[in-house]
């Protein structure tokens, strides 16, 4: 057997053309099927990073909650990042005759894990700064840099607190305090804002002792295992007597981390990538095939040699395979450092011919936004 194989690398280096020719549609068809699966998981990695940026890491987050929630959460020991966020009160908004501004307050180290990070400007650096989201901003408002002084407690018709619906004719404001902000940036809507609601959101920063004397807290959560979101999550609410109506999950980053209950983009990608790789595999099956099938007829005369002198098929065909597996050892591992490389250096060379055409429309359409 060995002698065969020694004299199927003689063969080959004989046939130097052939071989070469050979192991290039190997490297090629490792080099495609490789930087699809590169492409699709850059991608991925990608819109990740702008879901993050735009609207923050966290993976769920407990509302209506007290600070012995932060206790439980450390129990468990199922979540690489537990983020409190503060419930610091309304605040009657000078500038609109029907929203309310609703200020939450959160770490220095954690901001952007709730809220991503500043569309324009930056995110407060202490705790007389500001953010607001874009919904705050008209033509009549204050911006950037500009100070902001609030009125902050609680909206009370009947008895009952009222969050998110609109003013009522019996509706009472109860000043707990007043304080004065610098408007630092603008975020994106974060989780405590939506298009229905009759406020617009600020965040401030607190001190975790500040969070502690809280009345409530809502808890944003990142897991070590991305997968276990669902059950962690809906396990640490049940433990604080909180309902699983109150855990909102942030379905854009989870679906990016391919765990979402909404698996239709990963379907799509995962879908697209497939039908690409069969593809190309069957392509290059076609080719490899052809490229052995001319290499068996040429070596037709050898094989009858080798037939003759006792050689078995069962050992022709070994030493058929023993070359492929030579060709292949060399060509798969040039293949994929090739795909790999190639699409990261397309990558680079795309990112930076439109990420000055991609920052200048965000900025232009966050500037439309405002007064909208």
């Amino acid at each position: 057997m060995n002698i065969l194989n020694d004299i199927t690398k003689k063969y080959l280096k004989l046939n130097r053309k052939r071989t070469i020719v050979s192991i290039i549609g190997i490297v090629l068809s490792g080099a495609m099927i490789s930087a699809v699966t590169t492409l699709a998981v850059s991608f991925q990695g990608f819109m990740l990073d702008v879901e993050e940026s735009n609207n923050g890491s966290y993976e769920s987050i407990i509302e209506n909650s007290t600070p012995e929630i932060i206790e439980q959460a450390e129990e468990q020991n199922n979540f690489k990042d537990i983020i409190p966020v503060s419930h610091i009160g309304m605040a009657e908004n000078d500038f609109s005759d029907e929203n309310f501004i609703r200020i939450m307050g959160v770490e220095k180290e954690n901001i952007d894990k709730v809220a991503g990070m500043a569309l324009e400007g930056r995110m407060p650096e202490n705790e007389n700064e500001i953010v607001v989201s874009t919904s705050f901003f008209n033509e009549e408002t204050p911006y950037i840099g500009d100070k902001i002084t609030l009125k902050i407690g609680k909206r009370l018709s009947d008895g009952y607190e009222l969050i998110g619906s609109p003013k009522e004719e019996n509706e009472e404001f109860e000043v707990e305090e007043t304080r004065t902000f610098t408007i630092c940036g603008i975020i994106n809507r974060p989780y405590f804002e939506t298009y229905y609601d009759y406020y617009n959101a600020a965040i401030i920063l607190v001190d975790r002792s500040g969070i502690l004397n809280s009345e409530k807290i809502d808890l944003a959560l990142i897991d070590k295992n991305s997968k276990n979101i669902y059950e962690d999550s809906e396990r640490l609410a049940e433990s604080v007597n909180v309902s699983e109506d109150d855990i909102q999950y942030n379905n854009s980053v989870l679906m990016y981390k391919g765990v979402s209950l909404n698996s239709g983009f990963n379907a799509m990608l995962y879908s697209v990538c497939g039908i690409l790789i069969v593809v190309i595999m069957i392509g290059s099956i076609l080719v490899i095939y052809n490229g052995f099938a001319i290499s068996v007829s040429e070596r037709k005369k050898q094989i009858g040699m080798l037939i003759s002198i006792g050689a078995t098929k069962k050992q022709i065909k070994k030493s058929v395979l023993f070359e492929g597996v030579i060709l292949g050892v060399i060509g798969i591992p040039l293949g994929i450092l090739c795909g790999v490389l190639g699409i990261g250096i397309t990558l680079k060379i795309v990112s930076s011919l439109i990420a000055p055409l991609l920052t200048f429309t965000r900025k232009r359409r966050n500037r439309i936004s405002y007064f909208i």
